[in-house]
């Protein structure tokens, strides 16, 4: 009898640990995917320029739009020096495309703040007096204050 029971315990304990098992596991990639996220948020960065309009990104085309909280206004450099979208995409010249290692995808944000690429041009908000939903171009890098990024 003790023998019965000593082997039903055995088994129940045997049960549970397995079930925490699982559970960990699935806790454990939950925890992961929340510090991810964080991760995420703590490196995107919004880049604000002339005219208080914020670099954004429309139909894979480089825009300026209102200040917003908005994805698409979400920006990181990623160890390759690729000035990355929140959707993954990198900015090549003027565009988003699938990240390479050609000079337009190349980045650095210069002691100017200036979003400068290895081929020697700046992105620049088009137009003279910068209005929502006007385009983002590459020029060559200069002083004027559309190239400016805060």
């Amino acid at each position: 009898m003790i023998q019965r029971i000593a082997v039903a315990t055995l088994m129940v304990a045997i049960g549970a640990t397995a079930h925490a098992q699982t559970f960990n596991k699935d806790a454990l990639k939950e925890m992961q995917q929340q510090g991810h996220d964080i991760v995420e948020q703590a490196e995107a960065k919004r880049f604000q320029g002339a005219n208080n309009l914020c670099l954004d990104s429309v139909d894979g085309g480089l825009v300026v739009k209102a200040c917003s909280d908005a994805d698409s206004q979400k920006w990181r450099m990623d160890d390759q020096s690729h000035l990355v979208a929140h959707s993954g995409k990198c900015v090549a010249g003027a565009n988003l495309a699938e990240c390479g290692t050609s000079n337009p995808q190349t980045w650095k944000y210069d002691p100017n703040k200036r979003l400068a690429n290895a081929n020697q041009r700046c992105l620049q908000i088009e137009g003279d007096a910068p209005t929502a939903g006007a385009k983002v171009i590459t020029a060559p890098c200069s002083e004027v204050p559309s190239q400016v990024w805060q």
